[in-house]
């Protein structure tokens, strides 16, 4: 979803935010609102 480890871990150690595109790709991936990851 993110398109490579390193941007997935920057987001999970809180270096970097999820963009708009990401926040989509999650929400439909795991069929949810993309409001959660924002």
């Amino acid at each position: 979803v993110f398109g490579s480890k390193g941007i997935a871990s920057e987001v999970l150690n809180g270096k970097r935010g999820i963009s708009k595109t990401h926040a989509r790709a999650l929400a439909d991936y795991f069929h949810v609102s993309a409001d959660l990851f924002i």
